[in-house]
């Protein structure tokens, strides 16, 4: 960008700058952080952002006998909200470059599915015996169905934006994993503007539907 009298920084934007060693630290003092300590990853906010939001997901309340509440994933969520909205006020608060992001979420993902298939395997080859491939043909079903429905109504009924669309499909999901693979496809982080709100409905109701299936 040309430097012209109009031209106006804003919160993230850096700059580089040439000058004796005191000035520029009292410039770097005046208008912010140096570059470096953008590179750094804030471990502390991230370690008590993880705390505050086991803590918040312990919380609940009890509505006709049924316990309430958004769980370690949604209070992580509430935290994590939290804490990105003092990263745009102070960018080296909770700062998280995207290469350590990447890394943990690649991590993350590939434990889950790791936990699925292992917890998963035990018995699949039973099941199979058992009932062939009947059972996993209604999974696919059943998985895909108000995906598909939901997308089509979203998408062509109410002209939601695409991505938008998708994050609120994986929110409705509970599925964070699915948000991961859809933020990395789209290569934008969008998606999550969708997940966010679907995921605290979700959460919610899931919790009263299973209550509900129970005692039918």
């Amino acid at each position: 960008m040309p430097r012209r009298p109009d031209l106006q920084l804003r919160v993230g934007d850096i700059i580089a700058v040439t000058g004796p060693r005191s000035k520029l630290d009292a410039l770097e003092e005046a208008m912010g952080s140096s570059e470096s300590d953008l590179h750094q990853t804030d471990l502390l906010s991230f370690a008590f952002g993880i705390a505050i939001g086991v803590v918040i997901g312990t919380l609940s309340v009890t509505v006709g006998g049924i316990k309430i509440g958004l769980g370690t994933a949604g209070g992580s969520l509430l935290a994590g909200l939290g804490f990105g909205i003092l990263n745009t006020k102070k960018p080296t608060i909770a700062r998280f470059p995207s290469a350590a992001r990447n890394v943990l979420m690649e991590l993350g993902l590939l434990l889950f599915m790791s936990g699925i298939a292992v917890s998963a395997g035990a018995g699949i080859v039973e099941t199979v015996k058992t009932v062939g491939m009947t059972l996993g043909l209604c999974g696919i079903a059943i998985t895909l169905s108000p995906v598909i429905v939901l997308f089509v109504v979203g998408r062509y009924g109410f002209k939601m934006n695409a991505a938008i669309l998708l994050g609120a499909i994986t929110g409705a999901m509970t599925s964070t994993p699915a948000l991961n693979q859809v933020t990395k496809v789209a290569k934008s982080s969008v998606p999550t503007l969708g997940y966010v709100g679907a995921y605290a409905f979700a959460n919610v109701l899931l919790a009263i539907a299973g209550t509900v299936i129970m005692l039918l």
